[in-house]
């Protein structure tokens, strides 16, 4: 297994995650902010969809 490790470089984003992993906070504040964006665009994706469904 330890063969097949990425180089340095690769490894770097794996170590941002452990970061992230040891501050709670930080990370649910982020995910909260995604999930939320995600939220408000799913909705008016659904929004525009249904418009034109009816539109139809």
């Amino acid at each position: 297994m330890e063969k097949l490790l990425p180089p340095e470089a690769e490894v770097e984003p794996w170590r941002l995650g452990l970061a992230l992993f040891h501050h709670p906070p930080k990370v649910l504040k982020t995910f909260m902010y995604i999930h939320t964006y995600m939220d408000t665009h799913t909705r008016i994706h659904l929004s525009v969809y249904g418009l034109i469904s009816n539109g139809l």
